[in-house]
Parts: structure tokens; sequence; C-alpha cells
């Protein structure tokens, strides 16, 4: 069996995996209890983070940072992944 990292993934798959966790960015259901110091994150912090660490030269996100912060990155990456699907930004709340 061969392992196979993300960076090896098939063309079409990435282009699938990158479709599905930008649809997750404004998902904002609540996990819960912790992830290391981030307390209650979202469905759309995982994502951007996945997103993050996948396409770190088109997506920026720290699972770290405040919750006000993390909003406002998860804004950004959702009209990056927007942009990227032809689609225009949405409007900021």
């Amino acid at each position: 069996m061969q392992v196979v990292g993300l960076g090896d993934l098939d063309p079409a798959a990435a282009v699938a995996l990158e479709h599905l966790l930008g649809t997750l960015l404004d998902d904002d259901r609540v996990f819960q209890g912790s992830w290391n110091a981030t307390i209650n994150p979202e469905v759309c912090d995982f994502s951007a983070q996945a997103l993050q660490a996948r396409w770190p030269h088109r997506y920026r996100f720290d699972f770290d940072a405040p919750r006000p912060v993390r909003r406002q990155q998860i804004l950004t990456a959702r009209d990056v992944w927007r942009g990227k699907q032809g689609l225009p930004p949405l409007p900021r709340p």
C-alpha cells in the first residue's frame, strides 16, 4: 500500500478538497470544548485551518488568534475561495 501525502493529491482530488473546505467556511456550528488553546471552535475554523495547511500561499489562518481575528481571516479566505469559483465576494457583516 502506498501512502499519499496531501501534497501528492491528484489534481482533481485537490480541486474537490478545496471546494469542500471552501463550502465549510460558512459553517458556524460550534464544537463544545477546546482545541489546543481555542475554546469552542467552529467548523469554519477547522476548514480555514485545513485550507491554510494545504494552500498556505493562498489562505492565511491562525487558529490560536482571538475569535474576532479568526472571523476576519475566515471572511478573507471565503472571498479568496469565491474568487477561485468565479463568484464575487460577499458583503462583509
